[in-house]
């Protein structure tokens, strides 16, 4: 009989023994006897606080090292990933084939390390009164990263505001393995976590790391944002720890610069926003036969530095330059008239005079080009039969050579077209 009750008694200490086994084993958060990414996932949310356990701290903790973070979270990706399951936390002890423990009453701290191959850095945002952008953050690291999670705060006055997913944050380095998640908001803070569920490293470089998108207060001026509580898990899932990174806001008026009417020119320069305070050049550039007269508000220097104060619609006045048109008769002058670039031209009456044939002008544009124009006109003689044939002559081209003296009349049939001197008259040979 005692042999039967003792043998019960040992029965139902092996039933408990196993019992208590599937209940504790270290990371099956969720306490159905395996690990699972439903245990990661939890865990996760345990982490980011959207989700409470009554699991004891010691099965939560799976890296060791007293804090429930990110580096668990890797830790237990790892283990689920490799099918490594922790011990019985009663007090027994067990390590996997790293030498890790995963449960008992011995520990294996892992080292924390701070600013040792990672770091965080928010770039400083410059952003309009109630408008919402995006905070950049950066990853600098030359260990391989495999998840990390920091916790936002933002000034007083600005939120977070989220996608059609809920989410507040986008990564910008990933596979598809990383994910990302963010708690619950509290007041102007939130936590982001980020890991891979394959454990993949994000890539080992500097630059843009994620994204949050905030709405900015309606008050303006300078703001500062801050990510605590930052860490990092490396690929030995030692967790790399920052304190703090902080960054400035600036909450400034953007307004718009537009480029108005500026008919037969152009203004060469940016349209576009600018931050209150902002310094833009412009320069207007007139068409052919015109010039820069005033800018749409009077201003009349060219080229112009602006600065921004308000939306400005800026156009540029230009007028069409003035040219002369020189009449020669003769090769002297005979008249100047001005003329508007573009005007109609109206050829003046040709001249005239007693004993003379006008030549006609030389070819006249319609209207006045960019450009000083000239015109010429000759008299001739009437007939050249009014020259006698027994009157010697004597011929001198243009440049005051003398081509035949004292010659007969017969001399001009050897003479090309154009103006000669023949007796000291001009006379036109066509």
């Amino acid at each position: 009989m005692r042999r039967k009750l003792f043998s019960l008694t040992i029965l139902i200490l092996l039933v408990f023994a196993t019992q208590a086994n599937a209940a504790n084993i270290k990371g099956d958060i969720n306490g159905d006897g395996t690990l699972s990414m439903d245990d990661v996932t939890l865990l996760k949310d345990i982490v980011l606080g959207k989700q409470t356990t009554t699991q004891p701290t010691s099965n939560l903790d799976i890296n060791g090292d007293g804090i429930i973070s990110v580096t668990d979270i890797t830790k237990l990706v790892d283990m689920v990933i490799n099918k490594k399951e922790g011990g019985m936390d009663v007090g027994i002890g067990g390590w996997d084939d790293d030498g890790e423990d995963y449960g008992g009453t011995v520990s294996i701290m892992r080292r924390t390390v701070l600013y040792e191959g990672a770091s965080l850095a928010i770039q400083d945002l410059m952003i309009k009164p109630g408008e919402t952008a995006e905070i950049s953050i950066e990853m600098n690291n030359s260990a391989q990263i495999n998840g990390f999670q920091f916790t936002l705060t933002l000034p007083e006055g600005f939120e977070f505001v989220p996608d059609n997913t809920g989410l507040y944050a986008e990564l910008a380095r990933k596979d598809e393995s990383h994910i990302i998640d963010n708690g619950n908001v509290t007041g102007n803070s939130m936590t982001v976590i980020s890991y891979s569920t394959t454990n993949s490293y994000y890539p080992a470089t500097s630059g843009e790391l994620l994204r949050v998108r905030i709405k900015a207060t309606s008050t303006v001026g300078d703001f500062s944002v801050s990510a605590s509580n930052i860490e990092f898990s490396d690929k030995d899932f030692n967790a790399i720890r920052q304190e703090v990174a902080q960054a400035g806001i600036t909450v400034i008026n953007k307004y718009t610069l537009t480029f108005g009417s500026s008919e037969n020119g152009r203004i060469e320069g940016a349209e576009g926003s600018y931050w209150e305070g902002s310094s833009v050049t412009v320069t207007a550039i007139p068409n052919e036969g015109f010039s820069f007269k005033e800018w749409s508000d009077g201003n009349t220097d060219n080229p112009r530095t602006i600065i921004i104060k308000e939306d400005l619609t800026l156009g540029a006045t230009f007028t069409p330059n003035a040219y002369t048109i020189t009449y020669y008769v003769d090769d002297e002058v005979y008249k100047t008239e001005t003329y508007n670039y573009g005007s109609k031209i109206t050829p003046l009456a040709e001249p005239t005079k007693e004993g003379y044939t006008f030549s006609g002008w030389s070819e006249i544009p319609e209207t006045m080009p960019a450009h000083n124009v000239e015109v010429t006109g000759y008299f001739t003689l009437s007939a050249i039969d009014a020259i006698d044939n027994t009157t010697p002559i004597t011929v001198y081209n243009t440049k005051g050579e003398c081509l035949a003296r004292k010659a007969n009349k017969s001399i001009l049939n050897n003479l090309s077209s154009g103006l000669y001197i023949i007796n000291d008259r001009k006379i036109v040979i066509r």
